[in-house]
């Protein structure tokens, strides 16, 4: 199914938290690309999809991350595998990814206040992207990898933009 993970259990389809990021990315990029061509409602369809992949983040952040099911959320059995410790690591990488995320779209519209919005979130972006480099390094984890993809195409992403409304 589109290459996105699904799986079958007691004819119950899960849905991996994954497909609405892919969703809502594929979107923003929709909608920037909208932008672009000054197609009327890019702006605000890149601005929509921005700000719900940020409240995604916010919200639903430790479930990507974790790989737990939306039917899963509220399951003891999802979070019996998870450390605590994992579990406050995403809902920190989850708050800080959402915090990034409304700092592009500021500086992608070129409004008041990116600068200050995204190297707020920079700040915090780049410790998360120092530190789980260090947990990968060290203990080679699938989900270590996946939060290091994110932040660091985020920490990219965010410095080219910071530097492109700075100049």
């Amino acid at each position: 199914m589109c290459g996105f993970k699904v799986y079958v259990k007691n004819n119950i389809i899960y849905l991996y938290m994954k497909i609405i990021e892919k969703i809502l990315l594929t979107i923003s990029i929709l909608g920037l690309c909208l932008r672009l061509f000054s197609v009327e409602g890019g702006v605000f369809l890149s601005t929509l999809s921005f700000m719900l992949l940020s409240l995604f983040y916010l919200f639903f952040g430790f479930l990507l991350f974790n790989e737990i099911p939306w039917r899963g959320i509220f399951k003891n059995n999802s979070y019996k595998a998870i450390k605590w410790k994992r579990l406050l690591w995403s809902v920190t990488v989850g708050l800080v990814f959402a915090i990034v995320v409304p700092g592009v779209l500021f500086a992608l519209n070129k409004w008041m206040g990116a600068p200050i919005i995204l190297s707020g979130g920079l700040i915090l972006l780049s410790p998360v992207f120092i530190i789980n480099l260090i947990l990968y390094i060290c203990k080679s984890s699938k989900f270590y990898s996946s939060i290091l993809i994110r932040s660091g195409i985020l920490l990219t992403t965010g410095f080219i933009l910071l530097y492109r409304s700075v100049s």
